[in-house]
């Protein structure tokens, strides 16, 4: 009796170890669902900064660290400006032929920042707040698209400790 109940043990082990055995190898090979479902006429929802709010082209905080949004226009010669912020958010849009970006490169020389950039709209980038230095800052942004054109702007902040009201 106890060999009997030996080997049934044993069969009813085997079973489950070859049934989770199959079941993890099929979960394996299969890719994961969120990669294969595609949803029928779903908009795809693009990452934004958790900071975001409807774009001003222009808004400050009126602290005495004062961080901006500008917003940057296609015709606009590389920027120079002075100024007492501390943190830049630049917004923008693809200005070329081309608005599906690949990757964009958005960083202070002068401090070696790099922004992360989102892009909330197709065309269109926003980066997180840009750190500034004491004197001139400047920054350079580089469009990589995905149809092989490239795109690249500039500019200057001088950032100041204060202004002279000359």
């Amino acid at each position: 009796m106890y060999a009997t109940l030996q080997r049934q043990m044993i069969i009813w082990t085997s079973v489950l170890v070859l049934g989770l055995g199959a079941v993890s190898f099929f979960v394996m090979v299969q890719p994961p669902r969120s990669l294969t479902m595609k949803s029928a006429g779903a908009k795809k929802k693009l990452r934004t900064p958790a900071s975001a709010k409807e774009l001003t082209a222009l808004a400050v905080a009126p602290d005495k660290n004062q961080v901006i949004d500008l917003q940057l226009e296609c015709d606009q010669p590389a920027v120079e400006f002075p100024s007492t912020i501390s943190q830049v958010r630049l917004i923008g849009k693809a200005c070329g032929q081309f608005s599906d970006f690949a990757t964009t490169e958005i960083r202070n020389e002068a401090n070696g920042y790099a922004a992360t950039v989102f892009y909330p709209r197709e065309g269109t980038f926003s980066s997180d707040y840009v750190t500034l230095s004491d004197g001139a800052n400047k920054i350079r942004i580089l469009h990589v698209f995905k149809r092989g054109g490239r795109e690249e702007r500039g500019l200057v902040i001088n950032r100041q400790k204060e202004i002279s009201k000359d």
